[in-house]
């Protein structure tokens, strides 16, 4: 990383006072220029009225063809980063133009990925640009202008329109894609000075207590996570437990008011009972068996007879067979018996 990216950064974030993780910001920044230090950062202002924002600018480096090629962007760094998405930009220089229907840029080079809007606190900004390089090596989001536009002088290598003839990739991608107006007037190296040893120091002290908390912090959240899972897991099992007994007691009370009414009823006629052995016990009265014994209709009294007829033919018939095991009588006088029941 060169020091003059580090230098720029301090400086714009010295002036740009709306971020209230400007630690984080300033980490994840710096870990994005060590990796793709053709980025560089800048200080503007996103929309018409809005404040002062820090974004970086330059290009990141995809793969197309075999052949290493330059995308210019622009990363616009929100107040509220990192717990909001970065604002990407795809810059086409004078001689590109957005790709047509591109799946993951607009007309206007705004960039839409999955990965942000999935963005959380964890998210960082060298892994969106990891994403970036990578989806952009799959469908390049610029072309070369058409045949007949004059294109303008410019220090990248432009993608073509038809598949990219083999080239020799670019050995150090420029560093300023943009015109001066996007830059401060004067080189860094004029603007600042070798800064005060102390201030590093504790600057640096300050950056890694917070990089410390954060990770404390993020401990903190994945094991209480973890411990509210587990509690919420309890209670949705104590809560089907709960229903279940719940259920079963709701069955045990129906049936204990079932059987309190079975026994009511058994008290009912126990009484009856008493009470009629009460006013009989010392009566002479004679009790007609037949008549407390026998239907009191026609047909429960043909059944009885029935049932009588057929109880009365298994006798004689068992008594038979007895009879005829034990020689007591002779067979054909058993035969004639037997036949005409």
């Amino acid at each position: 990383m060169q020091q003059p990216h580090i230098a720029a950064l301090d400086d714009i974030l010295y002036r740009v006072r709306v971020y209230r993780e400007a630690p984080r910001v300033r980490a994840d920044v710096l870990d994005l220029l060590r990796q793709y230090p053709s980025l560089y950062p800048v200080q503007g202002v996103l929309q018409p009225g809005g404040g002062p924002l820090l974004h970086l600018v330059g290009t990141i480096p995809i793969m197309y063809g075999g052949v290493q090629y330059n995308i210019p962007v622009k990363i616009w760094i929100p107040d509220t980063y990192p717990y909001a998405p970065p604002f990407v930009y795809v810059s086409p220089t004078a001689d590109m133009i957005i790709a047509p229907r591109h799946k993951h840029v607009d007309n206007s080079g705004m960039v839409y990925l999955p990965f942000l809007n999935m963005w959380s606190g964890s998210s960082s900004l060298l892994a969106l640009t990891t994403i970036l390089s990578r989806t952009f090596s799959e469908d390049p989001p610029v072309r070369s202008q058409p045949a007949g536009a004059r294109p303008a002088a410019t220090a990248h290598r432009p993608l073509p329109s038809q598949p990219p003839q083999q080239q020799p990739p670019t050995s150090q991608p420029p560093p300023y894609p943009y015109g001066q107006t996007d830059y401060y007037s004067q080189p860094p190296s004029q603007q600042h000075v070798a800064e005060d040893p102390a201030v590093v120091m504790r600057r640096n002290a300050l950056d890694n207590g917070t990089t410390k908390l954060q990770n404390s912090l993020r401990e903190f959240y994945q094991a209480t996570t973890k411990e509210i899972d587990g509690l919420m897991r309890q209670s949705s099992e104590l809560n089907t437990r709960n229903a279940t007994l719940e259920q079963e007691r709701e069955a045990t009370l129906r049936a204990l008011e079932q059987a309190e009414l079975e026994l009511a009823q058994i008290d009912s006629l126990t009484l009856n009972v008493m009470q009629f052995i009460s006013e009989n016990e010392n009566a002479n009265t004679k009790v007609d068996i037949d008549l407390h014994t026998n239907p009191r209709d026609s047909l429960s009294m043909q059944l009885l007879q029935l049932v009588a007829e057929d109880a009365t033919i298994e006798d004689v018939l068992y008594q038979l067979d007895r009879s005829a095991g034990s020689g007591n009588i002779p067979l054909d006088e058993y035969l004639k018996q037997v036949c005409p029941v």
